[in-house]
């Protein structure tokens, strides 16, 4: 029999399931990893059938990228969103499992992909801020903790999503004359489209401006900073403060006072301007823990992959 030679890993998300490929032994990924990119496989949002068809599509682009088939696959890790929607996530497993008989199938959260690639399967905390938020620790003992990601109508102060309420909120308050004059009002009137802010109010009540549009305007809010706009550089400041609470709250119960741990900052929002970061820097610096801020190793969906190696047992 023929030795089995990749593993697969895949990312999937709101918009669009990556998929990247590495040959066995994998130690690490280079730059030229071949990948494949499909449509969404949000569980919650799309389903078992339509997040089912995007993973296979992106698994089934990426052998052929490399010249394989489903047979040559050791283990397949998938990184997903809407993990704790379990009728769809038992769906889809038993789906991967029957396309990839061969090998070692696994579901995780798009959390943990985002970890094993960010710190790259080493202790630590990645905070992941896009359109959503959410923190994820794990120490050398293997103990785990996430804090935050319980969706927009609870949570999300620190994502994409909370920073466009927020530009909402000032532009608002700026017309009102309640709040600071600022640029955000004339710049959400014109990324979306509307003529008055009471279009917008009613527009995001009436659901035509959604959780995707609203976390849109994150961009304008670092745009807005970036020209001195003191409301925007408010905003970024007390989201940098929030996410760093995250990483705090997960480093006080895994790590003792004085121990080293890594944090690695990961997803969009973290391209916003330096208020954002700075603000995250001094919060943890703060904090007395001791810290060391890196840059993510690798992409989720290479955290997927390096993961479904260790599964392989090749690493």
């Amino acid at each position: 029999m023929t030795a089995l030679r990749f593993v697969i890993g895949v990312d999937g998300g709101g918009s669009k399931t990556r998929a990247v490929i590495l040959p066995l032994p994998a130690a690490a990924a280079e730059r030229d990893t071949p990948s494949f990119v499909s449509g969404p496989s949000n569980l919650a949002a799309v389903g078992a059938e339509r997040a089912g068809d995007a993973i296979l599509r992106a698994c089934d682009g990426v052998t052929t990228l490399s010249g394989c088939s489903r047979a040559d696959i050791a283990a397949v890790n998938v990184g997903v969103a809407g993990f704790s929607h379990e009728a769809s996530r038992d769906a889809v497993l038993n789906r991967m499992r029957q396309a990839f008989p061969n090998a070692s199938v696994s579901l995780v959260p798009d959390y943990i992909a985002a970890f094993d690639g960010a710190l790259g399967g080493q202790p630590g905390i990645v905070v992941i801020a896009g359109t959503g938020q959410i923190a994820y620790g794990r120490n050398a003992q293997g103990d785990e903790l996430r804090a935050g990601g319980y969706g927009h109508l609870i949570d999300d102060s620190g994502s994409g999503y909370g920073v466009g309420r927020r530009a909402l909120a000032a532009a608002l308050a700026s017309r009102d004359g309640s709040g600071a004059a600022t640029r955000l009002e004339a710049l959400v009137l014109d990324s979306l489209a509307v003529s008055e802010l009471s279009a917008v109010v009613a527009g995001v009540h009436g659901g035509a401006i959604d959780r995707a549009r609203i976390a849109s305007l994150a961009p304008l809010v670092s745009d807005a900073a970036a020209e001195g706009d003191l409301a925007a550089m408010s905003i970024l400041t007390e989201t940098g403060r929030f996410l760093a609470t995250l990483a705090i709250g997960i480093a006080t119960k895994l790590w003792e006072p004085g121990e080293r741990f890594d944090v690695a900052c990961a997803g969009g929002l973290w391209s916003s301007h330096h208020a954002l970061t700075d603000a995250f820097t001094a919060a943890v610096a703060a904090s007395k823990r001791t810290a060391l801020l890196v840059a993510p190793r690798y992409e989720p969906a290479i955290g997927a992959a390096l993961a479904a190696a260790r599964e392989a047992g090749r690493l």
